[in-house]
């Protein structure tokens, strides 16, 4: 889908804080019109490859496969700025020549793993709680097992532990989910947005991975 008109005058004229909007030619990579609110966003993005499952490259060659095809292209990743972790999808609209009309859509609140990953400290690698508690990131891996069903023994098993570590873990974790029993937990969890970290995908080869390594693990 490719859009014609005066776009740059459009854009310059949308005076709320969103969109997102911005042209860029692929072959200058100069902005060539956006709008208020975005005219120093993509110098924030590309100044924070470190807090970004994407690069700035791999867009850009998807915004170049736009113009080559005239077929607008979506990818969707995970950003951190204003100190919050946000699910985003960038969109790259053909336009005339080498423009592209990239547009950004914060897509967070439509993701509900996104609430309680952006919960993951990068510093302590801990999943804070409401309550002030927090995970370990091996607790969650208990966790995250137990969601899927498996026994403390097949657990132990996977994770190379003792089973008597597996109880440590789960232990922890009632006293971080303010909870007398494993039922009590598993209610509660199942009961709160906990539940969708079950669907996080886990390196369970590498459980010391960094936030970041954790958000590039989750598709779409």
């Amino acid at each position: 889908m490719a859009i014609n008109g005066e776009w740059n005058t459009v854009l310059e004229h949308i005076s709320t804080s969103e969109p997102l909007l911005w042209v860029l030619d692929v072959e200058t990579l100069a902005i060539v019109g956006c709008t208020p609110a975005s005219a120093e966003f993509p110098a924030l993005l590309g100044s924070l490859p470190e807090l970004r499952t994407l690069s700035e490259q791999h867009h850009l060659e998807v915004a170049r496969n736009a113009v080559s095809t005239g077929r607008s292209e979506t990818v969707f990743e995970w950003m951190k700025y204003d100190a919050i972790w946000r699910k985003v999808a960038r969109i790259s609209i053909p336009v005339s020549g080498n423009h592209v009309l990239v547009q950004l859509l914060d897509i967070t609140r439509f993701d509900p793993r996104a609430e309680w990953l952006a919960r993951i400290n990068l510093v302590s690698q801990r999943l804070e709680l409401d309550s002030g508690m927090s995970i370990s990131f091996a607790e969650f891996v208990v966790l995250h097992l137990l969601l899927k069903g498996l026994k403390h023994s097949r657990i132990a098993q996977i994770l190379n532990i003792g089973i008597k570590t597996v109880d440590y873990r789960i232990s922890r974790l009632k006293i971080a989910l303010e909870t007398d029993t494993t039922e009590e937990m598993m209610s509660k969890v199942t009961a709160s947005g906990l539940i969708y970290l079950a669907l996080v995908p886990i390196d369970l080869a590498n459980p010391a991975q960094t936030e970041l390594e954790l958000y590039k693990k989750v598709p779409g």
